[in-house]
């Protein structure tokens, strides 16, 4: 019989091959990463958007010093318009500094690193679940494979980032409630406090896994301590995490264009709607948005299935389906518009089949076969996947916007700000073009016909040139755009075209 420890986890090493397994994992992790290393991170619309914005903040920290106030320089002065706690951003332009690597592998190099430490958190959260080695090896190994994470772990975003953050402030918050101690204490409230500030959205499952510990943890000896402390641990990174988006708000407030993009104004954006959230669309779009994820949905299904007879890991199975399902019922139109958000919800969905292969795995016998035979079918349908579904993405350059860029920084100067008109507030042309920007997003409450109004916001700056998307500005709005530059005092001159954008020069009239 196996030696244990004190807490009841088998104290008996992982085998060889168990190790084996996570050695192959790894590597085959690392070496997916690796494709498409050097692309721009604009990646066929999939998540263009937010990776461009989370770029763009990056890139004006170089060279500057680091302010919690950063900017984004996307809606004209004052440019800054913060959404999270920019720790990511601040590594990755610390990254790029000391090695003198370009900004988008920096960035993709930060992300894959804040996945793999991800693992560290999750060892210990398998261990406190009693979970012995080798199968807390053959989980990792799963999470490892995952089709959506082999794709999202190395995007330029602070996914990873604020993951690790949250499952690190878990494990310590349970270490601590388990066993109190000043250590653990101290790690889970400053951990705890950094998930909430980096991406509030993505602590908020640490939260729901602390909820579902605290019916436990109050029927154990000490449970008035155990209340009060639970209560600190959550309450304190909370209010850290509610005093930081109203202190964001206040900045977005003092910009006509940032203050659609507050917390208030977007509460229907994050929160979704009553009649969205029960309509079996949306949940089949947030659960099955790819075949990826469909299959890999199935599987947590079968798993369900084969529940009763893992024993010991039921109600922790439970757990983890409850979480990955509750998240996008919070945030349903979060998850529902973004794929990426479910960074946070996942790594539970792979939690309840990991489980579930360790509870047949541990019993013996044909249901030792029957979870060998889960976990195989997981990785090869893994595999299946990510080939047919995040490969092609993944390999593809994406250099729709690369020829414009190019030309904007050949034809303006690196203090000029440029206009752009036609890509909403997409990132991605100030990014590469390393300019300051003022976008027009066409919304309601800021139509381009108001143009004039905008340019007032950039005197004192110099404006050098005006970027259309063409499919978006042509005709008479076009013609419309040229006039009210020229009313304003500058003077427009074709400077680049390709089939999907134009470029015009701008200068003073009086030049």
């Amino acid at each position: 019989m196996a030696a244990a420890t004190p807490d009841g986890v088998s104290a008996s090493p992982a085998p060889r091959w168990a190790w084996g397994v996570f050695l192959l994992a790894l590597l085959v992790h690392l070496a997916v990463g690796a494709v498409g290393w050097d692309h721009r991170v604009i990646q066929d619309d999939v998540s263009a958007f937010r990776q461009a914005q989370t770029a763009l903040s990056t890139y004006w920290m170089l060279g500057h010093r680091y302010r919690l106030d950063y900017e984004t320089p996307v809606f004209g002065p004052p440019w800054s318009m913060p959404y999270e706690l920019p720790l990511y951003q601040w590594l990755v332009a610390g990254l790029a500094t000391l090695t003198g690597w370009s900004l988008d592998p920096s960035g993709r190099a930060v992300a894959e690193a804040f996945f793999l430490l991800t693992l560290v958190p999750c060892w210990s959260l398998l261990r406190r679940l009693g979970v012995g080695p080798r199968e807390r090896l053959l989980a990792l190994s799963l999470l490892l494979v995952s089709p959506f994470y082999l794709f999202w772990s190395r995007a330029f975003l602070i996914e990873s980032t604020a993951l690790f953050l949250a499952l690190s402030y878990l494990a310590a918050a349970w270490a601590f409630l388990d066993r109190p101690r000043p250590a653990p204490f101290v790690a889970a409230l400053s951990l705890g406090v950094l998930a909430a500030l980096v991406k509030i959205t993505t602590c908020a499952a640490a939260w729901l896994a602390l909820g579902l510990l605290l019916p436990g943890m109050l029927l154990r000896p000490g449970r008035g301590w155990r209340a009060v402390a639970w209560l600190v641990l959550v309450g304190v990174p909370l209010a850290a995490g509610v005093l930081w988006t109203h202190w964001a708000d206040s900045l977005k407030e003092q910009n006509p264009f940032a203050r659609h993009l507050t917390s208030r104004a977007l509460h229907e954006w994050n929160f979704g709607t009553s009649s969205q959230r029960w309509q079996w669309q949306t949940w089949g779009y947030v659960l099955a948005r790819s075949p990826a994820m469909a299959r890999q949905g199935i599987v947590l299904a079968a798993c369900l299935l084969l529940m009763p007879l893992t024993r010991r890991y039921r109600a922790a199975v439970a757990a983890c389906v409850f979480i990955h399902l509750a998240l996008p019922l919070v945030f349903t139109n979060l998850y529902s518009m973004h794929e990426y958000y479910a960074f946070a919800s996942m790594v539970f969905q792979v939690g309840a089949v990991a489980l579930t292969v360790a509870g047949l795995m541990e019993r013996g016998g044909w249901r030792a076969g029957l979870g060998g035979g889960v976990a195989a079918a997981f990785v090869l349908l893994a595999g299946h996947d990510y080939l047919t579904a995040y490969y092609p993405i993944q390999a593809a350059d994406h250099v729709e916007s690369a020829a414009v860029c190019r030309a904007v920084r050949e034809k303006t100067d690196p203090e000029d700000v440029i206009v752009v008109l036609g890509c909403d507030w997409s990132s991605e042309v100030p990014y590469y073009s390393r300019r300051r920007a003022l976008m027009v997003p066409f919304w309601e409450s800021t139509p381009v016909s108001d143009l004039p109004r905008y340019l007032e916001r950039l005197r004192g700056y110099r404006t050098g040139g005006l970027v259309l998307r063409r499919n978006q500005v042509h005709g008479e709005k076009l013609e419309r755009v040229l006039r009210d530059l020229r009313d304003g005092g500058l003077v427009a001159e074709p400077g680049f075209e390709d089939e999907m954008f134009t470029l015009y020069t701008l200068r003073p009239a009086d030049d």
